[in-house]
């Protein structure tokens, strides 16, 4: 840390300085200090990916969501090939409780990279919020498919069994309006 205050001392128009402690601070759990360092990365060098990127997970770590999906959404506007930046804006959205804006976003990844078993987890979980058992059966199905000995494995299979059940069969099942 020491090290990282320095360089942004010795040279406040250093970008990467900036970004480099804000990084810092985030390990250190100063999330809420990094975002002075990450807001004056960008402003210095507002092209750099990663400077939006970085920012946008101080947000999230301090659960700002709007403003980390915003920041995130800005990020996929520099590489918006990159799958691990479109599922934090997803993911951000969902905690937001944009719930089609997530899913909207995590398909996009999905199709980006759809051998990556989160993206199916966090995408069900959407499904779910917005009661689409279908959905959260097909996803759950395909996050089984690529790791069918995880931790969650046989939780999700009890899930994915109730959600099976007719409406009225199941007490722990929300009934559509």
């Amino acid at each position: 840390r020491a090290r990282f205050t320095e360089a942004t001392v010795s040279t406040p128009t250093d970008a990467r300085a900036h970004n480099n402690l804000g990084q810092s601070l985030i390990r250190l759990g100063e999330a809420e200090t990094a975002l002075t360092h990450f807001e004056e990365a960008v402003r210095l060098d507002p092209g750099r990916w990663a400077y939006h990127f970085n920012f946008a997970h101080a947000l999230a770590e301090l659960g700002w969501w709007s403003r980390a999906a915003a920041r995130y959404r800005q990020a996929v506007e520099i590489r918006p090939e990159d799958h691990t930046t479109r599922y934090n804006m997803a993911r951000a959205l969902h905690e937001r409780g944009d719930y089609r804006g997530a899913i909207e976003n995590y398909l996009k990844a999905i199709r980006q990279a759809p051998d990556e078993p989160r993206l199916y987890l966090s995408i069900a979980k959407s499904y779910e919020a917005l009661d689409r058992p279908a959905d959260v059966i097909t996803a759950y199905t395909r996050y089984l498919d690529l790791e069918p000995e995880s931790n969650d494995a046989e939780g999700i299979r009890r899930r994915m069994e109730q959600l099976a059940r007719p409406i009225g069969s199941d007490p722990d099942r929300p009934h559509a309006p």
